[in-house]
Order: C-alpha cells, then sequence, then structure tokens
C-alpha cells in the first residue's frame, strides 16, 4: 500500500497540504509474446504460441487486418499460420489475450513465409 500527499506551491513556497490518496500496485505481468514467426517448415520458428507459465492466460485470438476472427487458442497452443486448412498471406496479424484478471493484452505479430 503506497499513500500520497500532494502538496500546493506558489512563488512564496509551499502551502498546506491539498489530497491525500492510497493505493495498492499489482506485479506487472511478464507474457513473453514473440513478435513474428515464419511458418516454412524449417524447423525455426515455425507456429506462433504465447507460454502460460503462470496460468493466468484464458482465450487467444488472432484477427486479420478486418477484424475476422482467424483462430482462438487456448493457453500454450499454438498457430500455423493456417486459416480453415489454408495458409494465410505473409503480413501483419493481430491478437487479444484474455488474462484471468480481466486485463486485456492486444498486439500485432507478423507472418512470413521465407
Amino acid at each position: 500500500m503506497y499513500y500520497i500527499t500532494i502538496y500546493a506551491s506558489n512563488t512564496t513556497g509551499e502551502s498546506s497540504p491539498c489530497l491525500s490518496i492510497s493505493f495498492t500496485t499489482m506485479p506487472a505481468v511478464a507474457i513473453d509474446i514473440p513478435k513474428f514467426f515464419s511458418p516454412n517448415n524449417d524447423g525455426v520458428n515455425d507456429t506462433w504460441e504465447v507460454e502460460d507459465t503462470k496460468n493466468i492466460i484464458i482465450h487467444i485470438y488472432i484477427f486479420d487486418r478486418y477484424g475476422k476472427v482467424l483462430k482462438k487458442l487456448m493457453p500454450n497452443q499454438n498457430w500455423d499460420g493456417n486459416y480453415m486448412g489454408k495458409p494465410m498471406d505473409e503480413t501483419d496479424y493481430w491478437y487479444l489475450i484474455q488474462l484471468n484478471t480481466g486485463e486485456k493484452l492486444t498486439g500485432h505479430l507478423s507472418l512470413l513465409r521465407k
């Protein structure tokens, strides 16, 4: 628990306390989210996966640039870059990660086929 007191001041110096508030902080969630993958069967970065070692992820959704859901992943599942059995284009895709804390993490990843 942290307590903060804010003091107003002007050219004559500090005045009496104006406001006192308290709040708690939570440790930052550290999740390693890959920025790219290359499903070209070379054995390196062939799938996109977010490892959930702390068991805090509920679901992961992957979207195309139009907002269409391409894949819903459970924790520790991976995406091979296909949609309905067909390879997706080499471009950027977006993700939404739902955490059991109620938080949602969003961002993008690149699919590279080289």
